[in-house]
């Protein structure tokens, strides 16, 4: 058997899809930056896996719905902006706004396009 010994190292020194070693000649590794002043979102909005609108502040949690979408808090963390359907065969939805210092619950707008007003 004759024949050539090269291998690929040799034919492309540098690989791209392989990760560049951090220490160059004369430099050290770097530390990742850190987050300073970081602080936990005051208040929550989700729906749990019965799909029930849950709205938390601080470390209260309230079940504010049995059903609701499209879920947007106030920047204060006081009220939330939901969708609700109002008929499993219409296609009417209703704006809710909830406000969690009151506990109540608002229907601002009702109708077949209700849910496309609703911005985030």
């Amino acid at each position: 058997m004759a024949g050539c010994a090269r291998i690929a190292a040799e034919l492309f020194p540098k690989i791209n899809n392989q990760p560049e070693s951090g220490r160059r000649r004369g430099q050290e590794e770097t530390a990742a930056p850190t987050i300073t002043n970081f602080k936990a979102p005051f208040a929550v909005a989700y729906q749990n896996s019965a799909g029930s609108v849950v709205f938390g502040r601080a470390r209260q949690k309230k079940v504010v719905a049995p059903e609701g979408t499209e879920l947007a808090l106030s920047h204060d963390g006081k009220k939330l902006l939901y969708t609700r359907s109002d008929s499993k065969t219409s296609p009417d939805r209703t704006i809710v706004l909830y406000d969690l210092d009151s506990g109540k619950s608002l229907d601002l707008l009702h109708g077949p396009g209700a849910a496309s007003l609703l911005v985030t």
